[in-house]
């Protein structure tokens, strides 16, 4: 974003001692370029920062298909995604406002998502197309989340369970930096 009261904060010292950004409500941060996955693997260390029961933090969409995957509320993880007939699921992860590794893996049939390294639900379908990912921390740039962001890793391809659980046991490694990664 150009306009500074639109941006994400970087603040320092969060967690472990290290930074996060800081989505408040009205800051998305858009994508050199969409992220377009049939399959992926996505790795979010973070937390919710709503404080109604509503969503909170989406990696989203800045127009059509509409592909969200989000905190729903204190306690749930949704992925939808109405323009190529991906159907709302949602999975209760537990707590989403305190920080926690949240793991996304679809290998175009199959949606499982993990919450610090423990399987909290499983979810099958198929879309009509690839998820269409371009912006954080809002959707349609009218939606916004409040969130903290540690680090996301998002891999346009599903990754093995041996290899979801090798970086999830380096993301739980107390000394990270910030960093967001389109690999």
């Amino acid at each position: 974003m150009d306009s500074a009261p639109r941006k994400p904060a970087l603040v320092t010292s969060t967690l472990n001692r290290l930074p996060v950004v800081r989505f408040a409500g009205a800051q998305p941060l858009y994508l050199k370029a969409p992220v377009q996955p049939e399959a992926f693997a996505l790795l979010v260390v973070g937390k919710n920062n709503g404080s109604e029961d509503t969503f909170s933090r989406s990696l989203g969409p800045g127009g059509p298909p509409n592909n969200q995957l989000r905190w729903e509320s204190g306690s749930e993880v949704l992925a939808v995604g109405p323009g190529n007939d991906l159907p709302v699921v949602t999975t209760h992860v537990g707590d989403t406002r305190a920080y926690h590794l949240l793991t996304a893996h679809y290998d175009g049939r199959k949606l499982d998502i993990h919450m610090n390294g423990h399987m909290a639900g499983s979810h099958q379908f198929q879309p009509s197309g690839p998820w269409v990912l371009s912006q954080e921390g809002a959707y349609l740039s009218q939606y916004y989340g409040k969130a903290d962001l540690s680090e996301e890793r998002v891999y346009n391809q599903a990754s093995p369970a041996e290899a979801r659980a090798s970086v999830e046991t380096e993301l739980k490694n107390p000394v990270r930096a910030v960093r967001v990664l389109d690999t």
